[in-house]
């Protein structure tokens, strides 16, 4: 069958496995089957090898499921038998046979079978089935229609069919005779008789013949012979079921008519001897046709007829073609005569004479044919496949597969022997052998059947089978008549229970068995072992008996009579009783018998070593030169041993056997594998009697070592020259120097018992079954102990290394129930010989209880172990107590636990100290316990705890006094508080569910709880969606109903289990996840065997969260950047997803992981499972797991989970071993090499989760400073696990049989190679991790083993992008071989394994990129960790790193490793290349690599605006890089970045200005409302009119911004404010500009424009005309005057600062000059209403409602001042405010509007509700702190503190800008108050490097006054201390934004501006300090604090400014 069949074949298999299992299936799931079968609606019937399949699949669900939906299923199938006849079978050449049968005769012989089977409807069925066969029946016997017909139609299908038809009907009628029905009998009886007609039977015969000589050998040329069978088989079970005696005479008739038609017709078929032509063989049916006949004959005949039937019997089986040569064909037909004479004979006893004398005349004649077997088997063998080439003698083959009489050769074990050679097939021994059973089976069926009524008859022929062996001769017809005496009696000894004929039997062969030596005697042998296994318990004895004599007279005495004919002969026979005795041991059914066996072959063993000895001592020889007489019994002991139990308890002989045994296995060295003496075989029985021998022990003899070993016979086999030996062997194997001086004191005798006890242990140790609680035997025998020679030393060393044996055997075993079990059992076992009276015993079992719990520490906290500590505690209190009983002193406890009981000391004081050993042991188990026992498990260490007080008065121990880690106390604290908190509810919700089903049971009810507790569940959930902010009150009840109901019922439901794990899907809330998993937890807790199926369930319902991305898996919405200037910048909180339920899930996940790791691999492999479906094994630019940074605590404790499993031993693959294979092997992958690649994959998975992470810019927490530490911690611990997976590293070696194909298609396996050295992710690359990907790397593939697989196959890896960087796969050419296959991208499992040194290369390599890559992430992890605690703790000089992270990275990570490192993490993922370099921008080598890297590979970075800056750089852009032009595929920067490629830095450049084109239309205009005054100022380096066409752009989207843009531009025409001196670089042009725009202007648009910059002109002209006027009243009243002059317009006029309120009127009151040495602003209010933009042009006042949204907004107009340096600190000042919201830091800042409308005028808003520190010291002379008193209450009042909390928030946002602006000209009347208590900075007039008092910089950065301070509640207050951190962290989240504060500065620069001197920008920037990192950064601006904390400078000024200006201070 082709491969796409076999798959769909068992697609359809595993389909109706499934159906079968699952109740009431609906018919909705068969219909699919159905489907796919043939449709019997349609005309023709079609069936192809699917629908035949489909069919077939259809009919075993029939059968298999009990008849479900038999109705429907039985129409259908009765259906289409009735389309048999006239199907058309869709069927190619290669598809008419499956399994050499036809799809037609098996399609039929299913469907006839399954209807009558399962259909109730018999009649109807057989209906159909007869009316069926009979049209088939009409189609192949009707001579015409054969002739005429179809032959291929006929051949292939019809006469298929109809076969098929009849077989499964006489199937069905074989196994339920009782189904018989007149229809089939009536079918039957006259298709045979019509079949029988002789003449007519032949022409038939010969048409079908003929017809299929246009074809190949076809099977259905013999049609009729095979109908003809067919026919006789099924009428055989009709036969009791016809009562018409004529019908059977009839039929009788017929066959034996036919019988002797058809012999002659083929006798002179059967001299025909080598004839080739088909036409004349006789056929194989025609022979089984025959024998069919025959057998029906017997079956038919009558008592007349018996005589003549026996003559005809004999006549066939006597019929010989040549006397020469035997005829093989009609072997089957003798053989059926043989049987039916047997059978007739029974049937008719009178006739038993004339039976015995033709078994008689057959076996002694002998027949002719018997001999004439036997002397063409004499001859030499013919093969197999010679005799293939024979007609007659492949005929005779194929007919010998119809014999009835089987032959069953019992298969030879693994430890018979085997020979090198195969002997060749001779047919003719086979067919004699055949023959002659047949006979033989047949005589003794009729003895049996005649033994008890006529005794007789069997000893005469007894009699005559003896004399048969009187004479033996060389002729062969003497040869095969003693041949089948010998063979006779044996089976009538077999078969006979007679007892004195079996021992007269045994007696003749005891007498001729070499006597003289003949060919008989191994015949006469293997028959005594057919009456060994078949024979009665007196014939087991004798036989044995004899076996004994016979090896004791086989053993020569010397040399010298080697050559005596009958030590010759039993030597010979010797080896026969051997081979006998396999058998024997093979196939004894008797158990006693089998443990009777073991003493005599022990003995014959023991036996032969002495006898082996005497003539070792005679030819003066050694022992091992007859190693092989010994040898050859080994076989049979392991045959033996492998059959029966172990034997426990044995009598002393049999003990003293075992021993002699294995000492003489010592002496002879059977006991040590590998050496070359001896073979395998041989050590494997040795190994098979170690696992079932007795312990060696002194069988309670005190000086047993010293005087029964040195006087033991079988000890002396080689005397004191091995002493030596075994003493050196002893001191190898103990591997313990301080022993040497007892080990050579010991004498011959101890070292072959302490041998022989180390080899049993060690042969024991390996076994699947293996306990080592009998090792403490040896320890506790007396004997041992009580050795002088210091013998007990060597014992207990030798068993403390065998348990270390069996603790790494246990290791490597699956983690299942069974070894948890036995593992607690250890330990209860060991706890109890703690407490053995013997002291060195318990300090044995205290050092191997040691040795257990750590490589098992699970042990700790195990509840059976717990038990037993308390139990054995208990007891000991008791025994204590009370000494003595009724019985006398009490010196044995009885335990519950291995071995029963536990004996104790009898004096008191002793039993106290073993208590008080007891109890210091378990304080110290439990203290262990609790340090690392999962937190479930901290509740039962709480009561054990209190048991154990509570037994032992005064015993001080506590879980608070066990030294524990504060962080493990905190979560037993919290775990343990809510474990009582959910007694109450989980105690409360199990009584509603038992209440309830107690009430039903008692009232007798049917009551659906499951769909109660699901429709409650259900009902909880939609209310909850309805509300989801309401209480989930009703969700708890309903899930902790639905945990109590499944705890409370009998089998599982799943339902409710699929229900209760389910919850967080449809209520994903943090509250819901705990209510889920509190319930999880009770579930386990209380039904452990639902464990697994409730992971499965969760991790089904977590993988439902991963693929519809939500919490932790939400798509990470990336935040708008303050560079991007929008107004509505969202904040980096509102787009944090929710991923507070997946930290708990994830915690519920991690606690069940830390319970089931040492107890389960089932559930260790669905956590793998897990996180291969969850985690991609190579980085994408989409992330699976969230990159925001909340998200960071929940995904690294997801991938601390994964680090967890990574490092657990059954993910290791450590209990696998490698075994050779053969070429040309069909093999499965190695588990050792799956479970390494699935490490490897695994690993690679959790990797690259961990540097996605770092493939987005560092984002700043959001969230609070206990969450930030809760990560921080997490992170921490994180990177202890990462730490410590080097150990686990270090141990990967590449896999033996996996290709390197395999392994280099796994991107970052082996070398990740997933981006080309152009950067490119090239295609093969994709494909091979798509290929991964998609097979998820888990499955196990079965290639074809080939050994010219090898590591020459690997594929050449791309180069390293760096030279020198690091090692790739093509280093390893050298140690490949030439011959390299194609290539493969799936597993392939070579046969041929790869050099040692190729394997140790690859896995060296393999090793330290993992290394490599670890250490990368080491990095990273440790750099966030500083990140964040720096964050969460500003004020604390460094991040609580030990002294080992420390040191880490010091000792990797210099400024020569970044370049090798960069690499790595450009080979990863080119983003974490990126990530790194902007982490570290301290390094030079870094710097150098990522331009590089992005040079190389821009395509990489299309996405990622942060590496522009590394690819568009002043030289690159100046020397016009071709690589500039990827700009243009970039993804769009913000305005701000783009701008600065017009700045100073940036020659003008087509492609930097396309780009910034590109990137600032892709805006709104909103957006770059803010950066007008960078955009006109670009200007001046526009050479190629990018900026033109961004302002034309710009001017066409809205009136209000086309006016700033003008009004701008006018500013920026002249040099100075009286607009006198032009701007000689871009006066013109931006006058050429305005007037282009307002060309454009029409309409509205125009008639707006006037308006707008007509009523503004006349308002900023104020300022210009108070000028003159001094300050005081003339300038006030001026003031006054002058706005009176001006008039609103009704159609609309706006405020430049706020363009979405339109001015309805003028308060004329409001004007007034402001305070200012030099220059004459003034203040006015306005009525404004709110507008929008869009309506702001077409206005009208009287139409409006002016009573609606009306509000006063005052500002500052100024004339002659220049307010362009006042827009740019306050454009920074708005972006720090940006910046400071985009993380949502509790930062005020207030950036007021101010446009400058004209050279020296513009427009100031004024701050609302606020009041300058002037103003308020010159009402009063009371302090700021006073004033808060006074305003907002006492220092304790609610005002108070919220007026603080805002000083607070504003003193630090404008200490940051103060500080990095260096902000001048500080004094109170820059400095405002507002009502609600912030402080807020104005008047900007001295900027950067400019200040008063001629730029001497005197004052400080920051104004830190004592009233400042005062109200901040003094230094060392917590206000002044959250002053500092609001500060320190402000600096932080501004620092990133370094490079675009200083572009808003730099395209300013060309205005000369007084505050751009002295490098006024590098000064700037350097005041960020880019290169120091967040710690050094937050350290500085602690220092700045420090610096200007009461600065005497501040004081200084505002005294200055008091004297001078009058401002109050």
């Amino acid at each position: 069958m082709a491969h796409g069949y076999k798959f769909y074949e068992s697609s359809l298999s595993h389909l109706v496995d499934s159906l079968v299992q699952l109740p009431d299936v609906p018919w909705k799931q068969i219909q699919r089957i159905i489907a796919l079968c043939p449709r019997v609606d349609m005309s023709p019937c079609t069936v192809s090898l699917r629908q035949h399949i489909a069919v077939c699949a259809s009919a075993s669900y029939l059968t298999r499921s009990g008849g479900s939906h038999h109705d429907k299923l039985g129409i259908y199938f009765i259906s289409l038998v009735k389309c048999i006849p006239k199907l058309h079978w869709n069927l190619s050449k290669n598809q008419i046979k499956l399994e050499e049968e036809y799809v037609a005769f098996l399609l039929c012989s299913k469907i006839c079978n399954t209807l009558l089977q399962v259909n109730q409807n018999k009649e109807q069925v057989y209906s159909s089935l007869t009316e069926c066969i009979q049209t088939l029946l009409g189609t192949v016997l009707n001579i015409d229609l054969v002739k005429e017909g179809d032959s291929e139609k006929l051949l292939n299908f019809s006469a298929p069919s109809l076969l098929g038809l009849i077989d499964g009907m006489g199937k069905y009628l074989q196994d339920n005779p009782g189904s018989v029905c007149e229809q089939i009998i009536s079918l039957t009886t006259s298709s045979l008789l019509n079949l029988l007609r002789s003449d007519e039977f032949t022409i038939l015969a010969d048409t079908w013949l003929s017809i299929s000589r246009s074809h190949p050998p076809h099977p259905m040329e013999t049609l009729p012979h095979k109908l003809l069978n067919k026919l006789l088989q099924l009428f055989r079970t009709q036969i009791d079921s016809i009562e018409d005696k004529d019908l059977l005479l009839s039929i009788f008739t017929a066959i034996q008519a036919f019988i002797d038609v058809e012999n002659a017709r083929m006798y002179p078929k059967f001299k025909q001897q080598n004839i080739v032509s088909r036409s004349s063989c006789v056929s194989t049916a025609a022979i089984s046709a025959l024998c069919e006949c025959l057998d029906v004959t017997t079956l038919l005949i009558t008592e007349t007829f018996v005589y003549q039937h026996y003559q005809k019997l004999n006549n066939l089986f006597n019929t010989s073609v040549n006397l020469k040569t035997p005829d093989l064909l009609r072997v089957p037909l003798r053989v059926s005569c043989v049987k039916n004479i047997g059978l007739l004979t029974n049937r008719f006893p009178l006739f038993v004479d004339d039976a015995m004398e033709i078994y008689k005349q057959m076996l002694f004649g002998p027949s002719t044919n018997l001999s004439l077997l036997h002397i063409a088997s004499c001859l030499e063998p013919v093969s197999r496949s010679t005799a293939d080439h024979q007609s007659s003698n492949f005929q005779a083959i194929s007919l010998l597969r119809f014999v009835h009489t089987k032959i069953k050769v019992p298969q030879r074990t693994a430890y018979m022997r085997r020979s090198n050679r195969p002997k060749a097939e001779n047919v003719y021994t086979t067919s004699l052998d055949t023959l002659r059973k047949a006979i033989i089976s047949s005589l003794i069926s009729v003895i049996s059947a005649v033994h008890e009524t006529n005794h007789q008859l069997c000893q005469g022929f007894l009699s005559s089978a003896s004399n048969q062996l009187l004479i033996i001769g060389d002729q062969d017809n003497q040869l095969v008549i003693s041949n089948n005496a010998v063979r006779v009696l044996g089976a009538i000894a077999t078969n006979l229970s007679d007892f004195e004929t079996v021992k007269m039997v045994i007696q003749i062969f005891r007498h001729k068995i070499c006597n003289p030596p003949s060919h008989l005697d191994t015949q006469m042998i293997k028959q005594l072992g057919d009456i060994l296994l078949y024979g009665n318990d007196k014939s087991y004895s004798e036989v044995l008996s004899l076996f004994m004599h016979i090896s004791s007279k086989a053993f020569p005495e010397s040399k010298s009579n080697k050559d005596t004919s009958e030590h010759h002969g039993f030597r010979h026979c010797s080896f026969t009783v051997i081979r006998t005795l396999e058998k024997v041991c093979s196939k004894l059914d008797n158990p006693q018998r089998l443990q009777d066996l073991i003493p005599w072959l022990l003995e014959v063993f023991v036996q032969r070593s002495l006898e082996m000895q005497k003539v070792c001592e005679r030819e003066k020889s050694t022992l091992k030169d007859q190693a092989g007489n010994l040898g050859v019994l080994l076989p049979v002991f392991a045959i033996l041993m492998g059959r029966i139990k172990r034997v426990e308890t044995v009598n002393t002989r049999v003990q003293r056997l075992f021993r002699d045994f294995w000492q003489i296995c010592v002496v002879m060295n059977f006991v040590t594998r590998g050496l070359g003496q001896y073979t395998e075989e041989w050590y494997a029985g040795v190994e098979a009697v170690a696992c079932k021998t007795p312990l060696m022990s002194s069988m309670g003899a005190d000086t047993f070592l010293q005087h029964d070993l040195q006087y033991n016979s079988a000890l002396k086999l080689e005397g004191i020259a091995q002493e030596g030996e075994f003493r050196v062997a002893i001191s190898e194997h103990l591997h313990a120097p301080e022993l040497n001086a007892i080990i050579y004191r010991m004498n011959y005798g101890q070292c072959t018992f302490f041998l022989s006890a180390y080899h049993i242990e060690l042969m024991r140790v390996s076994q699947p079954n293996y306990t080592c609680y009998h090792l403490f035997h040896y320890l506790q025998d007396k004997g041992i102990q009580k050795d002088k020679s210091g013998i007990y030393s060597c014992f207990e060393h030798m068993c403390t290394h065998m348990f270390q044996l069996h603790i790494d055997h246990v290791t490597q075993q699956s983690r299942d129930e069974g070894r948890q079990a036995h593992l607690e059992n250890l330990v209860q076992f060991l706890l109890v010989k703690f407490n053995h009276c013997v002291k060195r015993i318990r300090l044995t079992a205290d050092k191997w209880l040691s040795k257990l719990i750590d490589k098992f520490n699970h042990l700790l906290w195990s509840e059976e172990v717990l038990k037993c500590l308390t139990h054995l505690t208990q007891e000991l209190v008791k025994a204590v107590k009370n000494t003595t009983s009724e019985q006398g002193i009490i010196r044995e406890v009885s335990v519950p636990y291995e071995p029963g009981t536990m004996n104790i000391a009898e004096e008191n004081q002793e039993r106290q100290n073993m208590l008080n050993d007891f109890s210091k042991r378990f304080a110290a188990i439990l203290k262990e316990s609790v340090k690392f026992a999962p937190l479930e498990k901290l509740e039962k260490l709480q009561d054990y705890e209190d048991q154990l007080k509570s037994s032992i008065k005064g015993l001080n121990i506590s879980l608070e006094d066990m030294n524990i880690p504060m962080d493990r106390k905190m979560e037993h604290k919290l775990y343990y508080n809510a474990s009582l908190n959910s007694a109450t509810n989980r105690s409360k919700f199990y009584g509603h569910i038992e209440g309830m089903k107690s009430l039903v049971t008692f009232q007798g009810a049917d009551f659906d709880f499951v769909g109660m507790v699901l429709k409650k569940m259900e009902q909880a959930l939609t209310e909850w969606k309805q509300n989801p902010t309401g209480s989930i009150e009703a969700i708890e009840a309903a899930v902790n109903h639905t945990a109590a109901f499944l705890i409370c019922e009998e089998k599982l439901n799943r339902k409710a289990l699929r229900a209760l794990c389910w919850v967080p899907v449809t209520c994903f809330t943090k509250e819901s996840v705990r209510i889920a998993a509190n319930c999880w937890e009770w579930t386990v807790s209380k039904r452990p065997e639902f464990e697994t199926q409730l992971l499965m369930e969760n991790i089904a319902a977590w993988k439902w969260t991963v693929n519809h991305r939500i919490g932790l898996f939400s798509p990470t919405v990336p935040c708008k950047r303050p560079v991007v200037t929008d107004n509505k910048l969202q904040e980096l909180s509102s787009l944090a997803p929710n991923c507070e339920p997946h930290r708990l899930w994830i915690r519920f996940l991690t606690q069940r992981f830390e319970v089931i790791k040492y107890k389960s691999a089932k559930q260790v492999e669905l956590f793998t499972s897990l996180f291969h479906t969850t985690l991609p094994l190579t980085a994408h630019n989409t992330s699976i797991l969230s990159n925001h940074v909340s998200a960071i605590g929940p995904r690294f404790e997801f991938l601390h989970l994964g680090l967890l499993l990574l490092q657990n031993d059954i993910i290791r693959g450590s209990a696998a071993t490698n075994k050779p294979r053969e070429r040309n092997e069909w093999v499965l992958l190695d588990l050792h090499d799956f479970n390494e690649l699935n490490q490897s994959i695994l690993r690679e998975r959790l990797y690259t989760a961990i540097l996605d992470y770092f493939c987005v810019p560092t984002q700043w927490p959001c969230y609070t400073t206990a969450e930030c530490l809760t990560d921080v911690g997490v992170l921490n611990k994180f990177w202890d696990t990462l730490f410590h997976d080097k150990k686990y590293l270090k141990s990967i070696l590449v896999p033996t049989t996996i290709s390197p194909d395999s392994i280099q298609m796994t991107n970052g396996m082996l070398g990740p190679n997933m981006y080309n050295i152009d950067g490119t992710n090239s295609p093969s690359s994709r494909s091979r991790s798509l290929s991964v990907e998609r097979s998820k790397a888990n499955s196990v593939v079965m290639k074809k083993t080939s050994k010219s697989a090898s590591f020459g196959s690997l594929r050449r890896p791309v180069e390293p992008l760096i030279e020198g960087a690091g090692p790739t796969l093509s280093s390893f050419r050298e140690h490949c071989s030439e011959n390299a296959p194609s290539t493969r991208s799936s597993l392939v499992v070579p046969g041929r394994q790869p050099s040692l040194h190729s394997r140790a290369v690859m896995g060296d390599y393999k090793s330290k990129y993992h290394l490599k890559k670890r250490n990368l992430i080491l990095f990273l992890i440790h750099h966030e960790i500083e990140r964040l605690y720096t964050w969460a703790q500003p004020l604390s000089d460094s991040a609580p790193s030990d002294e080992k992270k420390t040191n880490f990275v010091y000792k990797n990570f210099s400024e020569k490793s970044w370049n090798d490192y960069m690499h790595l993490a450009w080979t990863c993922h080119p983003k974490v290349a990126l990530s790194l370099a902007l982490r570290v921008r301290s390094s030079d080598s870094i710097y150098r690599s990522i331009r590089l890297f992005v040079k190389s590979a821009p395509a990489n970075f299309y996405d990622c605006v942060e590496a522009l800056p590394f690819i568009a750089t002043p030289q690159n852009v100046k020397h016009d890089l071709p690589q500039l032009v990827h700009m243009l595929a970039w993804t769009p920067a913000s305005p701000l970045e783009v701008l600065t490629y017009f700045s100073k830095e940036y020659q003008e450049n087509p492609i930097t200005g396309m780009y910034a084109l590109q990137s600032i239309q892709s805006y709104p205009c909103e957006t770059l409302l803010f950066l007008v005054p960078q955009i006109v100022q670009a200007i001046r380096h526009d050479a190629y009119g990018y900026v033109r066409q961004i302002i034309y752009w710009i001017a066409t989207l809205s009136p209000i911004v086309t006016h700033q843009v003008i009004w701008n531009m006018k500013t920026n025409m002249f040099l100075d404010e009286e607009a006198e001196q032009i701007d000689p670089i871009i006066g013109s042009t931006l006058n050429e500009y305005i007037q282009d725009i307002k060309s454009t202007m029409s309409g509205s648009f125009l008639e707006f424009y006037n308006r707008e910059f007509d009523f503004f002109d006349s308002v900023t002209e104020v300022s210009s005309i108070i000028k003159p006027y001094p300050k005081g009243p003339e300038r006030n009243a001026e003031c006054l005057r002058a706005l009176k002059d001006i008039k609103p317009n009704r159609f609309g006029t706006y405020l430049p600062s706020n363009p979405d309120s339109v001015i309805i009127g003028i308060d004329y009151t409001s004007g007034k000059p402001m305070q200012s040495a030099a220059k004459a602003p003034f203040l006015a209010t306005f009525i404004v209403k709110d507008c929008p933009v869009t309506e702001m042009q077409s206005f009208d006042a009287k139409k409006a409602n002016l009573h609606v949204g009306v509000t006063r907004k005052s500002c500052i107009f100024k004339e002659g001042d220049d307010l362009r340096q006042d827009i740019l600190a306050l454009q920074i000042i708005e972006f720090f405010l940006k910046a400071f919201q985009s993380i949502g830091m509790e930062v005020y800042l207030k950036p007021y509007r101010v446009v400058a409308t004209a050279p020296g005028s513009g427009v100031i808003e004024v701050v609302p509700d606020s009041k300058t520190r002037d103003e308020l010291g010159k009402k009063t002379d009371e302090t700021l702190y006073h004033h808060f008193i006074k305003t907002y209450g006492d220092e304790n009042s609610v005002g108070f503190q919220n007026a603080r909390e805002n000083f607070v928030k504003s003193m630090a946002g404008y200490s940051i800008v103060t500080w990095l602006l260096q902000i001048k000209d500080r004094h109170n009347g820059n400095i405002m108050i507002s009502n609600t208590g912030h402080i807020i900075h104005i008047d900007f007039g001295f900027l950067f490097e400019s200040s008063p008092g001629g730029n001497m910089g005197f004052e400080p950065d920051i104004k830190l006054t004592e009233e400042m301070i005062q109200i901040m509640g003094g230094s060392e207050s917590a206000p002044f201390k959250r002053f500092s951190e609001l500060v320190v962290r402000g600096f932080l989240a501004v620092r990133p934004y370094c490079e675009a504060i200083c572009t808003l500065v730099s395209l300013m620069m060309g205005t000369n501006l007084p505050c751009f001197r002295d490098d006024a920008l590098r000064k700037l920037r350097n005041r960020f300090q880019p290169h120091f990192s967040d710690r050094d950064a937050a350290n500085h601006a602690k220092k700045m604090i420090r610096d200007n904390l009461l600065n005497k400078r501040t004081v200084i000024y505002d005294k200055i400014q008091y004297y001078q200006n009058e401002i109050a201070h």
